[in-house]
């Protein structure tokens, strides 16, 4: 009876050593999962924020195109 107390007291030790262990490796990929969401936002805001400028090249390069092409036709 002493021996498998001794060992259901190692057994529930070393349990505890793993789900330990465990919610550490959770918690550092949670970590990492929401670095890296952020990092994906960013990216996609800096992506949005370029396209918006260069259409906005695009539509007043037209527009200047377009005045000077009305003048010369004047």
């Amino acid at each position: 009876m002493k021996i498998e107390l001794a060992e259901h007291n190692e057994v529930e030790k070393e349990l505890a050593k793993r789900s330990h262990f465990c919610n550490r490796v959770i918690q550092k990929y949670k970590a990492q999962i929401k670095m890296l969401k952020e990092e994906i936002k960013e990216r996609e805001d800096l992506i949005a924020a370029t396209d918006q400028a260069s259409n906005l090249d695009s539509s007043s390069i037209g527009y200047k195109k377009n005045r000077a092409s009305t003048k010369a036709s004047l």
